[in-house]
């Protein structure tokens, strides 16, 4: 996919956003969880080009922290992009935390090592119903999923069925 389709691509995701802010608090039992799992973490920053792209349009969702119904179940999930520090190695991970049965399960869709806090991912909430990619155009997003995008070049998203989080590459 070239950029110009990327570009329209996250256009069109992006316009049902709009009115999305990023939230005042994470969930306290999230918050809780990620301090008794991680000697350190905090949200990863993205690279000053990132930054600017999301200063033009702040309201429209964060680089780093995403919501939406990513189970089906009619509840509020998070997708976190974190900077974390466990045994002395320092890594960047995604997370989400789905709420299931009254409490929020745990899953790491992704783990890179990284020695600064910086980072060129940022994310983009794909809607359900939304078309997954290019490739393949016949697929429809049955819930909300996560797009990881890496400087609007390349992008993936996870979605959930049968149980578990599965990839769909949606840029080159």
């Amino acid at each position: 996919m070239n950029r110009r389709v990327l570009f329209l691509l996250i256009i069109v995701l992006s316009t049902s956003l709009r009115g999305q802010s990023i939230p005042r608090r994470l969930p306290e039992s999230i918050v809780n969880d990620l301090n008794t799992r991680y000697a350190a973490w905090a949200f990863s920053q993205p690279f000053p080009a990132i930054q600017k792209q999301f200063r033009h349009e702040p309201n429209l969702y964060s680089p780093y922290c995403l919501w939406g119904d990513f189970d089906g179940n009619d509840s509020l999930d998070y997708a976190l992009q974190i900077f974390t520090t466990v045994h002395q190695s320092t890594q960047l991970e995604w997370v989400v935390y789905l709420h299931q049965h009254r409490s929020y399960q745990r899953y790491v869709l992704e783990t890179k090592g990284s020695d600064t806090p910086e980072s060129g991912f940022y994310f983009l909430l794909c809607p359900a119903g939304s078309v997954g990619s290019g490739k393949r155009p016949d697929f429809r997003f049955p819930h909300d999923a996560i797009g990881v995008i890496y400087y609007a070049t390349a992008g993936r998203a996870y979605y959930w069925s049968d149980g578990k989080f599965h990839q769909l590459q949606i840029a080159d």
